[in-house]
């Protein structure tokens, strides 16, 4: 049939094709042994690559059935071969899409693709996490994800991705503060809890505090050593005025609270903390009152009054 020196973009679309299919099918149902496959044959003419995007042509244009079917066949073949996932995230040119990766019809084959090897090869799994940070920085990694989960899309491959990645930086004993750099959340701290990163911020956070609790990495001294007890306040502060952030806000200004007492402050330096020497805005004192008392209160014996005139 001379069909290796058909042109590619014809090569589906002819009947010799379609009888030489048969045939190879025919030939391995006969022979199951030998392990003689239509895509093998065509990945060793073509490359996995070169098929791989000559099957993908003929799925918008031309015999969507026959290329459909291709394409799991080769899939299956990837698999048989224990192809790892970072070469096929390569042969399907994943590597190459930019940004948008993970809403790319392709990005969800190769997911499965993933899934599938794990299964089995469960003594070699892969994670996508390692594959993924090839390409992107962990914090563009997070963005992507995130955007994903609050948004439409394959929310539980974004989750896994997520999950893999704060595992792979507990293993790696990435501090909360290096962290919070990574997410591009370490420049101020005014719009903090705003960002949709915060949260995985946090959660990585406590799940390193657990992990490594000899270090001094809760959310409140990580956040203090990186903007400093007022700036931290100020926020917490504006925090509790939102709905979404008010709980939080208070589990936080509770723990600060404690870490001052902790480290034995007296009322007058958490003044001077506060800014409060310096600043005479209504923000800062109001949160001034507030805290002294609870301050004055927790360092006097049962039953004694704090006036504030």
């Amino acid at each position: 049939m001379r069909l290796d020196k058909v042109d590619e973009y014809l090569l589906l679309h002819l009947p010799q094709f379609t009888d030489w299919l048969k045939y190879v099918d025919d030939l391995s149902a006969k022979n199951p042994t030998k392990g003689t496959s239509a895509v093998s044959t065509l990945a060793a003419h073509y490359g996995d690559a070169g098929l791989y995007k000559m099957i993908g042509r003929y799925m918008y244009a031309g015999p969507k059935d026959l290329a459909t079917k291709l394409q799991k066949e080769l899939m299956q073949h990837w698999l048989a071969t224990a192809k790892a996932p970072d070469d096929v995230i390569h042969a399907m040119k994943l590597d190459k899409v930019g940004d948008n990766i993970l809403s790319n019809p392709e990005f969800t084959a190769w997911a499965k693709y993933v899934e599938d090897f794990n299964a089995k090869y469960p003594k070699q799994p892969a994670l996508m996490a390692p594959v993924l940070r090839k390409y992107y920085s962990d914090g563009a990694l997070f963005k992507m994800t995130d955007e994903v989960i609050s948004g439409e899309g394959f929310k539980s491959v974004a989750t896994k991705i997520q999950d893999e990645l704060i595992h792979l930086w507990l293993s790696s004993r990435k501090t909360p503060d290096d962290a919070l750099v990574e997410l591009g959340l370490g420049k101020t701290a005014d719009t903090l809890m705003e960002s949709p990163l915060f949260d995985i911020w946090l959660k990585y956070t406590n799940a390193y505090s657990t992990k490594y609790p000899r270090e001094k990495s809760t959310v409140i001294e990580t956040l203090t050593r990186k903007f400093d007890d007022s700036a931290v306040a100020r926020l917490l502060y504006k925090a509790k005025t939102t709905d979404a952030t008010q709980d939080l806000a208070k589990q936080l200004e509770s723990a600060q609270m404690e870490m001052w007492l902790r480290s034995g402050k007296s009322v007058d330096e958490v003044f001077g903390l506060l800014g409060f020497r310096t600043k005479s805005d209504f923000t800062v004192r109001k949160m001034w009152f507030v805290r002294a008392r609870r301050l004055a209160l927790a360092h006097q014996p049962p039953g004694f009054v704090v006036c504030y005139s």
